[in-house]
């Protein structure tokens, strides 16, 4: 008994969803610090954003960093 693939024309196309979270090295990155140390601090919950444990993954919801280093757009102001 053989399983055959679905070729090209039968794949649905995957649509890209933006990422929700930065990994450990991307926020470390953004930090300017060094990923072992990165590691060290999350064990401790020493950064400035709680980190999100999923098994021995570290993931830093990216809304919360982006407030954190000022990323974010300026909210536009309402007009009176």
């Amino acid at each position: 008994m053989s399983r055959t693939m679905p070729g090209p024309e039968t794949r649905t196309p995957t649509r890209r969803v933006p990422r929700a979270a930065y990994s450990l090295q991307e926020f470390a990155d953004l930090l300017g610090i060094g990923t072992t140390k990165a590691y060290e601090l999350a064990i401790r919950d020493e950064l400035p954003v709680h980190a999100i444990r999923v098994g021995a993954v570290y993931r830093f919801p990216r809304a919360r960093v982006d407030r954190l280093l000022g990323l974010e757009p300026e909210p536009k102001a309402d007009a009176a």
